[in-house]
């Protein structure tokens, strides 16, 4: 019972997860269908058709997956 964070799950199994650069992220492309890119423990970045780029972080509390939205990935200083 209770909330499961995947960053619990890979920092305890020892697994090195590739986490994504800032260029990556800007070379990021949309398509036809919101996308889903992975970071880390977690953290993705959403993918719409128009362009946006969106931060969410999946986790689950009590077995059930949840996402929250994090808010724009910001495109300029």
């Amino acid at each position: 019972m209770g909330a499961n964070f995947s960053a619990l799950d890979q920092f305890e199994s020892g697994i090195e997860v590739a986490m994504l650069t800032v260029i990556q992220i800007q070379n990021l492309q949309p398509r036809a269908k919101p996308d889903k890119v992975s970071d880390a423990e977690g953290l993705f970045i959403l993918v719409q058709p128009k362009g946006s780029l969106l931060w969410r972080l999946k986790y689950r509390i009590d077995g059930r997956e949840t996402k929250l939205a994090l808010g724009k990935y910001r495109t300029s200083a």
